[in-house]
């Protein structure tokens, strides 16, 4: 049974903020702290952005190392080395369904990565939400398994 982790954790940007304005350090502070304390609204906007963007990239990575550790990345990388070496004649049924998986795994990564862009621009965006991102093949899920 999964459970949708955007419905256990608050959205990062309801969080405390950290900003530095003209040479003053505001650590653990709201936004209304801030803006009582003189902070301009559009440093107080800089500083949600970039909690937010932080926090998108944060998931991003976590959802694709859930998928393969960079250990099972590497063996992975050496392993279609290996098989890319070969003659594409002479690779085994395994051999040829390993290096799709791969290659699909490669565009899954580049589809997260693109996907991490456009929540990271969305402030509203629920980057929690496994609907929020691109599904994983299940081959590249059995082929990281592997490992």
């Amino acid at each position: 049974m999964s459970v949708d982790a955007s419905l256990l954790i608050p959205p990062a940007t309801t969080s405390v903020l950290s900003v530095e304005y003209k040479g003053e350090l505001f650590i653990g502070s709201t936004a209304d702290s801030l803006a009582e304390a003189g902070v301009p609204d559009t440093v107080i906007k800089q500083a949600k952005a970039y909690q937010h963007r932080e926090a998108v990239k944060a998931e991003c990575r976590r959802r694709i190392y859930a998928v393969g550790s960079s250990e099972a990345q590497m063996n992975v990388t050496s392993m279609t080395a290996a098989i890319s070496a070969k003659m594409e004649a002479n690779r085994t049924a395994q051999e040829k369904a390993i290096v799709a998986a791969a290659s699909q795994s490669i565009e899954w990564v580049a589809a997260m990565r693109g996907r991490f862009a456009e929540l990271a621009d969305d402030l509203d965006a629920n980057y929690l939400a496994d609907a929020s991102w691109p599904e994983c093949p299940q081959a590249v899920i059995d082929l990281y398994a592997q490992f």
